[in-house]
Formats: structure tokens, C-alpha cells, sequence
């Protein structure tokens, strides 16, 4: 088995004949009717699922723990949002999303009661899983930053970091591959940092908001601010006059 649930909010999940469904969500179909034809409205590009739905049936054994208390531990969580964490069986590296849990049904084992299977379910609005680290790429401004994405999916919630070493004014921030084209309008001072986050698409000067300095330029193409599908990617960033370094923070994605 590839993945193996192993947490939840903290709480051990039950680990012994353990049958992980490897569902990784479900696409919409993009075909519609025209009167000329069929025609798939997203084109070429790659759509990811809505949610996912998680799913885990193993047992727990009471060599380490009371069934009574693995058992209530565990429905104590239902209902609860939280982070489901699963392993990557063949090299021990975890991996996290955020799920709801939904359901906790099972038995006591009539040939053994010192066993108890489980069948839980799990939601999430996320479309992959994530890395347990960031993974943080640096460079300067004048110069290119190499953004490894070296995942199974693309990565939407990137945070870009820039510090001035001296004044900074106008930085962009260009990815001609990947139609990215964005600026700040306005001066970082020396030892401030602009921070961008892509996901929560805020933007933020020495921690004020600053997103009326923020735009998307004319060559700006992409459907998101900063998109890396799985691939290598250089992020050019320049300022109309001013130095400082750049630090581009992300978790790659998992399916």
C-alpha cells in the first residue's frame, strides 16, 4: 500500500489490517452541448477536484492502550475539522490535509475481544495533500529565483518574500512560462519586507496591508497570482531602483 492514515487532530488512528481506499477526488466533466458540437470549457488545462472524500478501515488491539480509550479518543473527534496525516509507506515521509471527520462505525471482533475494526470517513474541501515542510527557494532582486516543484500536483498557495537592503521601489515579479506577471507599486524601506501571500491573497508591507499597491499587469495570464504546476520554474524579480533578497515559501502537493 502506498499511504497509510496514521493521526488525526493529534489523536492515533488505528493502524492493524489497515485498508486504505486510495481515493484522490473526482473532476466534473468539462463537455458541453453547442450547436456545433461538444466542447471541453477548460481546454487543455488541468482541473483539480472540489473536496475529497477519505475513507480508513483498520483495527485498534489493546497491547498498548484500553480499546475504551483508543475508542473514545477517537469519537471524541467526530465532527471536529482538523489535520488527517498519512505516511508514504515506502520511504516513512508524512503528509497532511484538512478534513472533517464524518463518521466512526465498527464492532468488537466476536473471535477476538481484545479487537476492534473500525470504518471512518473523512471530508475535505482540499483537492490534494501537502507536505509536512515547506520547501523555501531564495535568490535576490535583479535576478532569477528557481521554484522546484517536484510534487504530484500544482501548488496555488505560495508566499512571496522580499527584504529590502536598501530602499526598494516598483519590485515585479515575472514568469514569462507561466503567464505570471505581477507588481507592487510603492517603496519597501531598507530592512522591510513585502510579503505576498498567493493563497490567502493578501499583501502586506512591514506588516501593514498594502494590496492598493498590489496589481496584475497587462501580461498577467495565469488563472491564479503565482500557479507552479510540477515542473521547475524562474521567477525573475526586478525593482525600478533598490536591492534585496527574495524568499518564495511553499508545500509541495501531493494526489
Amino acid at each position: 500500500m502506498p499511504y497509510t492514515l496514521v493521526t488525526f487532530d493529534s489523536v492515533t488512528l488505528p493502524a492493524d489490517m489497515s485498508e486504505t481506499p486510495l481515493t484522490a477526488g473526482a473532476v466534473e466533466s468539462g463537455l458541453t452541448q453547442a450547436a456545433g458540437g461538444m466542447f471541453d470549457r477548460y481546454g487543455t488545462r488541468q482541473v483539480l477536484p472540489q473536496s475529497m472524500a477519505i475513507a480508513l478501515r483498520a483495527r485498534y488491539n489493546n497491547r498498548s492502550a484500553t480499546l475504551q480509550t483508543q475508542l473514545d479518543a477517537l469519537r471524541a473527534k467526530i465532527g471536529a475539522y482538523g489535520q488527517l496525516v498519512r505516511k508514504r509507506i515506502g520511504d516513512s515521509v508524512l503528509q497532511n490535509i484538512n478534513a472533517r471527520l464524518l463518521t466512526v462505525d465498527g464492532a468488537l471482533m466476536p473471535t477476538d475481544i481484545n479487537t476492534l475494526m473500525l470504518e471512518m470517513r473523512w471530508q475535505s474541501a482540499e483537492a490534494t495533500w501537502r507536505s509536512a515542510t515547506a520547501t523555501t527557494a531564495t535568490g535576490s532582486v535583479g535576478g532569477n529565483t528557481s521554484l522546484v516543484n517536484d510534487g504530484t500536483a500544482p501548488v496555488a498557495d505560495a508566499i512571496i518574500t522580499v527584504t529590502a537592503t536598501s530602499a526598494l521601489v516598483n519590485p515585479t515579479f515575472i514568469i514569462t512560462a507561466l503567464g505570471v506577471s505581477l507588481k507592487y507599486t510603492g517603496t519597501v524601506a531598507n530592512t522591510k519586507a513585502l510579503v505576498i501571500d498567493c493563497g490567502a491573497k493578501t499583501v502586506k508591507n512591514d506588516g501593514a496591508n498594502a494590496y492598493s499597491g498590489f496589481s496584475l499587469e497587462a501580461a498577467h495570464t495565469a488563472r491564479n497570482w503565482l500557479p507552479l504546476t510540477v515542473a521547475t520554474h524562474t521567477l525573475a524579480v526586478a525593482a525600478s531602483s533598490g536591492t534585496g533578497n527574495v524568499s518564495v515559501a511553499f508545500y509541495k502537493r501531493w494526489f
